[in-house]
Formats: structure tokens, sequence, C-alpha cells
């Protein structure tokens, strides 16, 4: 999560460093193999898109959706490989430490603030989704030329699935023909890989954070540069040839778009061993500890205040080596937990099966799980109340673990009002699973009668999740269920149906906006379900059924489509 002016402070001694091999020439260094922190380059991309918006745009429409992302996520990346920079592994964080629990909840109350405020200056308004409002068209180079905050700064929180979209997509999504069918200008003139899928073996998460799976990497191989955001990595003691790059100062020098490959894109590099070495200091670690305790201090008094904490003849603080716990990624790399077995799991999933099953440091706790952030109706119910009774169900799955360990409760953390709140989820009994899982056939069956030739499709689902949330009000199913139902809930029929879009007019206020916010709860808890049902025996009986049931579901980029791209799915597709 970064220590705050710690890269602002070591700026003026970065060196500058060309991607690619194609400048051999040049007396600048290049970097040609690299390890990507996975939630900084998606959080860069997402703010270069959001930054290319139209200011015409309502707020809404400004945020990119995951979809949006994802495509541009791939782009950067092939645009890497044709620049000639090797991407070894791409990590992503798979659980957060205890200590970081605090930081984790200032940002959701500055995210929740931040909706409540956006919310109460538009609770009048009805336009809050232009009829023409289409996705941002953006050239390759735009993806390497940063973003402009000045006057953009978004109202709304980002996208909160826009991580877990990249990586299913990242694994599953992207094959030979997906890729080429999505790359921006004539990428595909220049992408030659007709390899299926040739993320999906090194996008990894980790059971912890991303940086410290980088650190250790640029450890094993020397002279690996770090792409990321965060300045935490600067803080590891990874040798004195691997160094840290931070995707804000990527930028194009020349750009060919006729041939990407021959363009020339830099930024500034910062290597903690080279820099440490310059200050005169054994590592930039004692810098980052003095920083931590002063955020205040100047940089020559917080080089005095290195030098003097370092000192051979100075016993080490008790406080440094504790700060120091979390960059140990020596600690890391001697986990017991394998990677793989989180393969395919959501990272918020990741997060609560560690704690279930792997991390020592949560045995003493109830498991708790903090539900994405909602773009929602802040004056409303949250809209995680819908879907609950299914996360009840994928919760108390756990118990069917093979290891056996049990839990009679899970905390999720949700928004109550104005404020975050942690509630305890009562876990079902063994024969109450067996009845819930029931009830969710018999829906499936129910929507399934009534739209045969809708199966597995995103409206299916659509449908699905009105069918849950509308039984679980009134004890009965609705009266139909078929798209006019789902046109209804959502107020689609609302907006101006003129297809020439000759008009932005649009009727679409905040009922309809946590409509969607609603139905993506119950679909994200499917989710969640199917996810946790593939961890646990599942081959036999109403659970397989089940799980057969659920792998139909759509992939997250179509699930949490944006209000927009529901209404365009439900006329168009």
């Amino acid at each position: 999560m970064g220590i705050p002016n710690l890269s602002r402070h070591l700026a003026s001694l970065s060196e500058p460093i060309v991607f690619g091999g194609g400048h051999d020439g040049s007396s600048v260094s290049s970097v040609r193999s690299v390890v990507i922190d996975g939630p900084s380059l998606v959080y860069h991309v997402h703010s270069i898109l959001a930054s290319r918006r139209s200011s015409r745009l309502s707020q809404i429409d400004r945020q990119p959706s995951c979809n949006e992302v994802s495509v541009a996520v791939m782009n950067y990346l092939v645009l890497l490989k044709v620049l000639g920079v090797s991407v070894l592994k791409i990590y992503f964080d798979g659980a957060l430490p205890l200590n970081k629990r605090e930081t984790r909840l200032s940002r959701l109350e500055k995210s929740r603030k931040q909706l409540e405020m956006f919310c109460k200056a538009t609770s009048k308004e009805s336009g809050l989704v232009s009829v023409d409002g289409g996705a941002v068209a953006i050239r390759p180079r735009d993806l390497f030329q940063g973003f402009e905050s000045v006057g953009k700064r978004s109202k709304l929180p980002e996208n909160a699935f826009m991580v877990s979209a990249v990586i299913e997509d990242l694994v599953s999504r992207w094959n030979s023909s997906e890729i080429k069918s999505n790359l921006l200008g004539n990428l595909a003139n220049f992408y030659l890989d007709d390899t299926n899928h040739p993320w999906s073996d090194i996008c990894e998460i980790v059971p912890g954070e991303a940086d410290i799976a980088c650190a250790a990497l640029a450890y094993q191989e020397p002279g690996l540069a770090i792409l990321t955001s965060d300045s935490d990595l600067l803080v590891y003691d990874f040798g004195s040839t691997s160094s840290v790059i931070f995707f804000n100062t990527i930028s194009t020098e020349n750009w060919y778009d006729n041939d990407p490959s021959q363009s020339t894109v830099k930024a500034m590099s910062v290597s903690p061993g080279s820099v440490s070495r310059r200050l005169g200091i054994p590592a930039l670690s004692y810098f980052a500890y003095e920083l931590s305790l002063d955020p205040h201090a100047g940089f020559r008094e917080l080089i005095r205040r290195a030098k003097r904490g370092s000192e051979p003849s100075q016993p080490v603080p008790a406080a440094y080596i504790e700060f120091m716990r979390q960059y140990d990624f020596q600690r890391f790399q001697n986990g017991a937990l394998d990677p793989s077995l989180l393969r395919g799991i959501d990272v918020r999933l990741s997060e609560l099966l560690a704690q279930c099953f792997w991390a020592a440091e949560y045995l003493e706790e109830t498991p708790r799980i903090y539900l994405p952030f909602l773009q929602e109706d802040h004056s409303r119910r949250c809209g995680w109340a819908e879907g609950s009774r299914i996360r009840r169900l994928a919760f108390s799955l756990l118990n069917f673990n093979t290891i056996g360990v049990e839990y009679t409760a899970i905390t999720e953390c949700t928004r109550r009002g104005t404020r975050f709140c942690f509630d305890q989820v009562a876990l079902y009994t063994h024969e109450t699973v067996d009845s819930e899982t029931q009830r969710l056939v018999d829906i499936f069956n129910c929507v399934q009668a009534a739209n045969p030739l809708e199966h597995g499709s995103p409206i299916f689902w659509r449908i699905f999740a009105i069918a849950e949330m509308h039984l679980n009000a009134t004890e009965t199913l609705p009266s139909r269920l078929d798209k006019q139902v789902l046109a209804n809930f959502l107020g689609v029929g609302k907006t101006n149906t003129n297809r020439s879009r000759s008009s932005s007019n649009s009727a679409v206020g905040w009922e309809e906006i946590h409509a969607l916010a609603q139905m993506q709860s119950v679909l994200y808890s499917l989710r969640m379900l199917s996810q946790i049902i593939t961890t646990v025996p599942h081959s036999q009986g109403l659970l397989g059924q089940l799980h057969g049931i659920l792998s139909t579901l759509p992939p997250l980029h179509v699930l949490m489509r944006s209000y927009r791209e529901v209404r365009d799915e439900f006329y168009y597709v």
C-alpha cells in the first residue's frame, strides 16, 4: 500500500531507462525483463482510461467498466511484448496481513464518504447514464502516456470488481483469437504470438501481498525490473542490480503508429541498492523506517537519522525489527501454502481461504471477508443485503473441507448506513445446506423453464438474480420470469430507445443504479458459491448438480457490466 512520500523523496535519485532491446546504441540502460505488480497495473490503466473520458459525460459514464479495463490491460501486456520486454510474472494480492487492516478500513471509509457525497449531490438527478455514452477510444500510445489528474479526478470510487475481472481474463479469456479481436489500432499486425492464454501460467495470486512476491523474484533474478505503483518495493533488499519502475514515470519519447516495435518508451528507474550506497546507508529500509516514524521530516534529516540508526555500534531497535518483518520475503518463500491452491479463486475468497486453512496469524480470529464496494444509492440499504442467503450457503460449505477444520461463523465487512460494520454470519448445519442447495436448484429450473433459449446467457442469470431477490422478499417467485421483468427491474424502458442515438437524454437515476447494484450482489454471491464448491468434495448429489448449474455463469467482466453495458446487452445480445 506504500509509505507516504517515500517515492517523492527518492525521485531525484532515479535514473532514466528505456524499454526493450531495440535501442542498444543509446547511452540509456534498457530493461528487457520485468515482474509486474498486478493491482498496480490495473489501477494505473483504470486511471488512464478515466482521464480520457469526455468531460461531457456523467460521472457514472466516465467510470471504466471491468471489460474496458481488462481489454486495456491486455493491450498493455501486448505492447510490452512488441517492444521486446519479457514479463516473467504478474502477481496479485491473495491476502492482506493483519497489520494492514486499519489502512484498508480507512480506504474503505474514504470510498464510502466519496459515494455519500456524490449521492447527495445528485439525489434529484435522472440523467446519470447517457444513451450515447460509449466506450472511450484510445490509441496504443495512450497506455504509455500517463494520465491527467488535474480537473479530472473522479467523484466516485474505482470499480471494485476490476482486479478480479482482470485476473480471471488473464487466466482464461485471452486466447489467440480473443486477443487479436480486441487489440488497439494496428497492433494485430505486430502481435505474432499464436499461443493460447499466454499469461495464464505467469498470472499468480499469492498468499500475501503482490509486492513481497515481486521482491522475492527480483532477488532470484538479478537485473529484473519491478513495474509497480507501490513505494513499499523500495524497502526490500533484493540485490544491487534489480530495480523498481513506477508506472507513472513511463512515457513515450518517439512513437511510430505504423510500427510500434520501433517506438521509444522511457521511464525512471530506482535501484534501492545503488541509492542506498549513494546515501551512505546499508539499505534503504533505514531511510524508509525513519520516514514512517516522521512523515514530515526533511530529506537531509531523514538521511542523518538513517545513518545514525544503522551504525554498527548501535543496537538495532526492536521497532525497526518489527517494521522489517513485513518486508521479509524469505519468510514468504518458505510459506506452507502452495499458490496453485488459489488458482481460479477470486482475490477476496483467497483471503478468506487463507484465514480458514493456511495462515497461522489468523488462527485466533473468526475468518473475515471484505465484500467489494458497490456503486449504489448510499441512502438505501446496502446492496449486499441481497445475496446474503447465497453467501451464507457458500461460507457454510467451508466446513465440508477435508482437513477437519470447522467454524460456526464468518465475519462480513459491509456498509450499513454511514459506517462499515462487521456482521457475524452464522453457518448452516449440514441438513440446512442440503435444503438451501435444493432451493437454488429449484429456482434455476423455474427460470430455465421460462427461458429455454437463454440458458447460461447473461440475460438468464440476471433474471435468476431477480427471482432470488423476489423470493427472499415475498417468499414467492415473480409472476413472470422473462426479459420484461428484467426491463422493469432495471428501468431499461425508461431510457430513450431511439436506437439512432440522436438524443442523449436518459431517465436513469439512483433507483435504477441501485437496482443494478442489488443484482450484482446476487450474481457475485453466486460466483463465490461456485468457487467455494470447487474447494470441497462435490462430485455427486445435490452439490454436484448445483456446481454443474453454476459452471454456466458468465465471466466477471460480463456479470459486473455497467448499467450502460447491461442496457446494450438487453437490446443487442
